[in-house]
């Protein structure tokens, strides 16, 4: 409290500071994802992943031009002469431990358009649970493994079934549904490293060396 002359003591009231925007708070918990990208604005990067490398052209933006539904969908451009070829990506913090992890999402490649998805733990170096190549061929790889031939340019589902914690067996289940075409599904692929237990990262990666454009769509990861 201040004593003293009331002109002096009145000074603090006259302080006008603007208000403070903190940033959110993340959460330390496990995190789903439930993202079609339909609530985030055209031209934005999406609102719950990590974007990386929109360097030189690239870049990884909500479009309007595709949709596997609804009327938005990422758009994933690259370019020729970026620093690495992983780049430009994104990836979801997922922060699952345990559970049967259940992941599905649709993926468009324009025509020489390469994509990877992969599921990494938090170690160091990290180890990889699955992962999945579509090359410009339309050749589609688990881990390294082929497995099939997919459409170029048109929507493709993938439905991935993983066991983490106590539950991980060292493979994983997928399940591939180009469109108009009858679903395939592959049992007892193995992971990148028998020693993946968690999901701490889940990447998407446009790999090419060139001017090309791939779209993602409705993102759901949950456990159960």
């Amino acid at each position: 409290m201040l004593d003293g002359e009331p002109e002096w003591v009145n000074l603090p009231k006259e302080i006008i500071r603007p208000p403070l925007d903190l940033p959110p708070v993340r959460p330390h918990g496990p995190q789903p994802i439930d993202d079609g990208f339909e609530g985030t604005p055209l031209g934005e990067p999406a609102a719950l992943a990590v974007t990386s490398g929109e360097d030189l052209g690239a870049s990884i933006r909500v479009a309007d031009e595709v949709a596997a539904s609804g009327s938005r969908s990422l758009k994933l451009t690259d370019a020729p002469g970026l620093q690495y070829a992983w780049q430009p990506h994104l990836f979801y913090q997922p922060r699952f431990r345990k559970g049967i992890a259940h992941l599905s999402f649709a993926v468009k490649l324009e025509p020489g358009a390469v994509f990877i998805h992969e599921w990494r733990d938090a170690s160091q170096p990290y180890r990889v649970g699955p992962s999945v190549q579509i090359d410009a061929g339309g050749q589609l790889s688990a881990n390294g493994k082929p497995l099939m031939t997919v459409p170029i340019g048109e929507w493709i589902h993938l439905d991935f079934l993983a066991g983490l914690g106590k539950q991980a067996t060292s493979t994983y289940e997928m399940t591939v549904t180009p469109r108009d075409q009858a679903p395939k599904r592959f049992t007892d692929l193995p992971v990148g490293n028998p020693a993946w237990r968690s999901l701490r990262w889940l990447g998407f990666i446009s790999l090419a060396d060139k001017s090309t454009v791939l779209y993602l769509d409705e993102v759901k990861l949950e456990t159960r």
